[in-house]
């Protein structure tokens, strides 16, 4: 898990870099690879296996979006809001939305994956 999320941070490291340098199509396929990485951190977190892509997203609907657990930026689906790339032109306005949402959904992911890692500590320090 820890590996993961390691792996999407560096890919949002990669979409900051490829923005900077005006190479925005470069930018929004990292910050997309970055979602997938850090999702499918959270699902191996739960023990969820997927294999593809598309069975990250909607394994991470299923798991954490339809209860509750997570809330996406735009409010949808986790799969829409990542796949929204699909809809727009990788123009710098929307590799600059794009990558900011990455970037806090990716912070998100690192809170939650912290406070799980501390949950099972402060049980054990309470018998």
């Amino acid at each position: 898990v820890a590996t993961l999320i390691y792996e999407a941070q560096e890919k949002l490291d990669l979409a900051q870099e490829a923005f900077h340098e005006r190479r925005f199509a470069d930018a929004i396929y990292h910050a997309y690879h970055g979602l997938i990485y850090g999702a499918k951190a959270l699902l191996l977190d739960k023990e969820v296996t997927v294999n593809t892509q598309e069975s990250v997203l909607r394994a991470f609907d299923q798991h954490f979006v339809a209860t509750g657990e997570w809330k996406v930026p735009s409010g949808g689906s986790f799969r829409d809001f990542v796949l929204q790339i699909n809809r727009f032109e990788p123009t710098e306005d929307f590799a600059s939305v794009y990558l900011d949402d990455a970037l806090g959904v990716l912070n998100g992911f690192q809170v939650y994956r912290d406070s799980r890692l501390q949950k099972p500590q402060a049980l054990g320090t309470q018998s």
